[in-house]
């Protein structure tokens, strides 16, 4: 387990246009420390951190109490200690009208996390690196950290090469850093067979709109139409419609009638894991699950040697499950169905991936699982009763509501109705800019690959010219501009030099000199073949944009700058 040491949490984030938020979003350990970096804030400007949560004040300035929360001289948020009443969405708004420049969710949780942050890094405290296959993932990488007794932490590099990392206790930071080739982790060895579900935030809308219109208004506003999973998700999904006296749209649809239900997010209602070949139509009714995959056999099967009991508690709205693994020698399932009522439980039910990970940390080889084939209703079912259900009748439409019963009932998606969402309300930024502070409305990034020439002569159509980064503010802009995008063969810029002198020196297109310069550590090479400039990520110093010399036949994406700035 993580000490409770400092966490430096450095995501940088890009400017965000205001027709398209973007969060960062990191899982970090209860009682570290934690540092969000405004991402562009400059001396002298005024700045304000502002938290959005349940039961916070929206639209006041966090202020420094000293012992918890401060600001540095850059304007930094530290949280010492954190707990999780400091969950959460911060955000850094810079200038007179506090135009916002990063978004950081925080989720606190306590000595355990299988969230995978993608576009995150773990800089430093490497104690070694292994490089996987092809098919490797993150996940892969995540085994590797949790079976080597020194590594707490890990960073998952898209090249497929895996660095487990471990943090002195009380002497070194630990960085997390917004990187777009990275995912990173944390081990899995303080988890053992527990896994916990975040109460969620339901709120209806009063707005009549059809399942589509209803699910776009949530991306925007919120994080998506609601999804239930549990029945303390449906607790608070009643609480929150007490007082609606009509139909409530929910994210469940389906394709069509022969296609499983599947929620908004994109996960299924019914999660099932397969081996491959099965289910079979040889008639097995019962399933155990062996190297985390399932197999349906005959219930009165007794070569399956383990089982595991799971017990769920919901608190405030938090669900948590633990699994615990018996050995019960050779019994069918209607035993170790017993053996767990026995115990106060109930047999394993496995509802999503992350609760497989949480089961095959205790699950032995073979291992008897709830799932079994109803013949009433045709369909594999729990023995937990589990995901939750609330159906008055599935019918033959595709899109669910929550009628005035508090049932389910699928309707046509061209209906007009009310609904619900889930997540904290991110509403859009309708606030005035202000004018003292910079904008990208200069640059203009294409993403048709052209040669040099031909975007050159693009850029020209347009009343423009390839970029000229002649300062740190152009070079910060275009950092900002192309902030979400990989470019893995790089970007065209505006410079130069002469084909005919092998060692011409380099300029912009305007014939202005190069005086400000962000070269490649392994550039600029006077190779008679590299003529004209371009832009790639760097993978040396993370979310930092280098200049290389490049052929000019290449074909890539480029930036065009208007000639009046």
């Amino acid at each position: 387990m993580l000490q409770p040491t400092l966490l430096l949490l450095l995501l940088a984030v890009s400017l965000l246009p205001v027709c398209g938020q973007k969060i960062s979003e990191a899982s970090v350990l209860e009682g570290s420390t934690v540092t969000l970096r405004c991402p562009r804030y400059r001396w002298g400007r005024k700045t304000c951190w502002i938290r959005s949560c349940e039961h916070c004040d929206g639209d006041a300035c966090i202020q420094n109490d000293l012992e918890q929360i401060r600001m540095t001289g850059a304007m930094d948020l530290v949280i010492s200690n954190i707990h999780p009443e400091h969950s959460g969405t911060y955000s850094c708004y810079t200038g007179n009208r506090f135009f916002y420049y990063g978004k950081f969710k925080l989720t606190v949780v306590k000595g355990c996390t299988r969230d995978l942050m993608d576009n995150t890094a773990f800089p430093g405290n490497d104690i070694s690196n292994h490089k996987f296959s092809e098919s490797a993932t993150a996940l892969k990488c995540r085994e590797r950290c949790t079976k080597d007794q020194g590594c707490q932490i890990f960073t998952f590099h898209k090249n497929r090469k895996c660095y487990l990392k471990a943090s002195p206790a009380g002497t070194t930071p630990i960085n997390i850093k917004y990187v777009k080739t990275r995912t990173s982790g944390y081990s899995l060895r303080n988890c053992s067979g527990i896994v916990i579900h975040p109460a969620k935030k339901y709120s209806l809308v009063s707005e009549v709109k059809n399942w589509t219109e209803a699910q776009a208004y949530c991306q925007q506003h919120y994080t998506d139409l609601a999804s239930i999973h549990t029945a303390a998700d449906w607790e608070a999904v009643k609480q929150e419609l007490r007082s609606s006296s009509r139909n409530v749209w929910i994210g469940l649809h389906r394709e069509d009638s022969n296609k499983p239900w599947k929620w908004s997010t994109g996960e299924n209602h019914m999660y099932l894991k397969w081996q491959h070949g099965h289910p079979t139509t040889n008639g097995h009714k019962c399933v155990y699950s062996s190297e985390s995959t399932w197999k349906e056999t005959p219930c009165n099967a007794t070569n399956v040697n383990n089982h595991v009991c799971q017990d769920v508690h919901q608190v405030n709205g938090t669900t948590t499950k633990t699994y615990k693994n018996v050995a019960g020698g050779s019994i069918n399932m209607s035993a170790a169905q017993l053996d767990c009522e026995s115990r106060n439980k109930t047999l394993a039910s496995i509802l999503n991936q992350e609760e497989q990970e949480a089961f095959d940390e205790v699950a032995q080889k073979q291992t008897w699982i709830g799932l079994h084939y109803n013949l009433t209703i045709n369909k594999w079912k729990w023995s937990s009763e589990e995901p939750f259900e609330a159906w008055d009748e599935e019918g033959e439409e595709h899109f669910v509501v929550i009628n005035t019963d508090k049932t389910w009932q699928a309707k046509n998606c061209r209906e007009q109705e009310h609904f619900l969402c889930f997540g904290d309300a991110n509403p859009v930024n309708d606030t005035t800019i202000d004018p003292t502070i910079p904008t990208l409305d200069y640059l203009h990034y294409y993403k048709t690959p052209k040669t040099w020439l031909a975007a050159l002569e693009f850029c020209k159509d347009q009343n423009s010219t390839l970029v000229h980064i002649t300062n740190s503010t152009v070079q910060e802009d275009v950092t900002w501009l192309l902030d979400s995008e990989d470019l893995p063969w790089g970007v065209w810029i505006g410079l130069e030099r002469f084909i005919f002198q092998s060692n011409a020196r380099w300029v912009w297109v305007s014939g202005e000199e190069v005086n400000f310069t962000q070269w490649h550590q392994c550039f600029p090479l006077n190779t008679p073949t590299l003529y004209c400039g371009k832009m790639i990520w760097d993978d040396d110093e993370e979310s930092t944009l280098k200049w290389l010399g490049a052929s000019c036949q290449e074909e890539l994406p480029f930036i065009c700058q208007d000639l009046n700035h």
